[in-house]
């Protein structure tokens, strides 16, 4: 078997959080020479907790804690970003906050309109399922996880978060929404990309309530015709559109049997090329984003659980989406 080592692209991760430190715990920049951001924060939480680095030190962990909490808004419950309140970045520090076993500070008052059952259905229809997949399925991963983490939502909330997901899957492809999957142009090629990029935060929360993708086979066969279709849509920048196809992939075959082998041997092909792309983007100092280096490593964490054996590391990583949902 072909073992692909990729400490090259670890070490550059950790060099990243060294670089992006703004020396105080908890406080990160984005890119080095940055300023503070908390969704870069969030990231850094994954990466450590990744990487088998989290902190250990009790001071140490309530001052990341601490540094998590502080951005959030004590009248909407949410964090703001560029001034506005942002229910994705709170959703990241609220997942982040969980690796703690903590919860944010205050109640997501902005949100609450979606923590009752009847008027769930009607707010996700409302959703850009069509025009906007990627942010229609972000915020309602992110609805979910900051009502589920708080233990703001009832059980029957989340019976009818399921339910209405459940019903929304197209049963052709797998993906979200029904009646709105149609093939769009992404970087002069035809694709649902932006579909299963959107689908891909549902599926956290699928994975994080331990309940089954209703389609996983069609889900398979459209990942799969992807990429045949769309194989030079990867590896080809660092936009991290691996993890939605990795991370579906992979739960997928969790599921059914269904061309098993087929996927395996695919993801064996499709994360060589990929991580001696990632490799090559390490040693050439391009990987400057903590957050699309944390959803890298993500994706590599998913892969050696899915592929064992194949991808060496001095320690296993962790999946941190196995610990929570959302990034």
């Amino acid at each position: 078997m072909l073992l692909i080592d990729i400490q090259a692209i670890l070490d550059t991760a950790t060099q990243l959080l060294s670089s992006c430190d703004l020396g105080q715990p908890g406080a990160y920049a984005r890119t080095p020479g940055g300023e503070k951001d908390p969704v870069a924060t969030a990231a850094a939480v994954n990466l450590h907790y990744i990487l088998g680095s989290f902190p250990g030190h009790s001071g140490k962990r309530d001052k990341w804690i601490s540094e998590l909490r502080s951005a959030q808004n004590k009248t909407t419950g949410l964090i703001q970003i560029n001034g506005q309140p942002d229910p994705v970045a709170t959703a990241a520090c609220a997942a982040a906050l969980e690796c703690f076993d903590m919860r944010l500070s205050h109640t997501p008052h902005s949100l609450m309109a979606y923590a009752d059952p009847v008027e769930l259905p009607i707010l996700l229809e409302k959703l850009p399922w069509e025009e906007e997949p990627a942010a229609a399925g972000t915020l309602s991963a992110a609805v979910y996880t900051l009502l589920t983490l708080g233990d703001e939502a009832s059980h029957h909330w989340e019976d009818a978060w399921f339910h209405w997901f459940n019903r929304a899957f197209d049963e052709h492809t797998g993906l979200l929404k029904k009646g709105c999957v149609t093939p769009v142009i992404l970087l002069e090629q035809y694709t649902l990309f932006p579909y299963l990029e959107g689908l891909f935060p549902v599926l956290t929360a699928y994975n994080a309530a331990r309940m089954p993708h209703p389609f996983p086979w069609r889900l398979i066969d459209t990942i799969l015709d992807m990429l045949e279709s769309n194989w030079s849509l990867f590896s080809r920048d660092l936009k991290a559109r691996e993890l939605p196809l990795i991370y579906a992939l992979s739960r997928s075959m969790r599921i059914t049997p269904h061309r098993h082998e087929e996927c395996l041997q695919i993801l064996r092909r499709f994360s060589h090329r990929w991580l001696r792309y990632l490799k090559e983007q390490a040693q050439a100092g391009r990987m400057t984003d903590l957050v699309i280096t944390a959803r890298d490593l993500c994706a590599i964490a998913e892969l050696q659980q899915i592929l064992p054996g194949y991808i060496r590391t001095r320690r296993p990583l962790r999946q941190v989406l196995n610990r929570r949902p959302f990034l």
